[in-house]
């Protein structure tokens, strides 16, 4: 089997949510905190890490209404958990989103109080 029949190594895919983040706009690698989207098979994966693997907010949601992939710039989605958790996410433009979580049931709309930008 050939490498390129494997799969990609990231989930960053441009002009989306899909793939990694950083709340400081000129990081480069996997320092400090960083988040994490991405879709396997059809479940999403939100994670928001630091960089010695703690876990600061994981979201997995089973049955999301769009795959991370599919969000463009403009677009909100709330990915809801198995914990009765959720996660809100926007994205601002290319380079930036925002997000907030929280518990219960996903807002209608996205609650611009609180929420903390991650940028590409």
């Amino acid at each position: 089997m050939k490498a390129e029949n494997c799969g990609k190594i990231t989930y960053d895919i441009a002009d989306t949510i899909s793939g990694g983040w950083f709340p400081d706009d000129i990081a480069t690698d996997m320092k400090g905190e960083f988040l994490l989207i991405g879709s396997t098979f059809s479940q999403v994966d939100l994670v928001v890490k630091n960089d010695s693997e703690k876990t600061n907010l994981r979201i997995t949601d089973y049955n999301p209404k769009i795959l991370p992939k599919d969000v463009s710039v403009g677009q909100s989605v709330c990915y809801k958990g198995f914990a009765n958790d959720w996660a809100f996410v926007h994205l601002i433009d290319t380079g930036t989103l925002e997000i907030i979580s929280g518990n219960g049931v996903c807002p209608s709309s996205f609650p611009t109080d609180s929420a903390k930008k991650y940028y590409r």
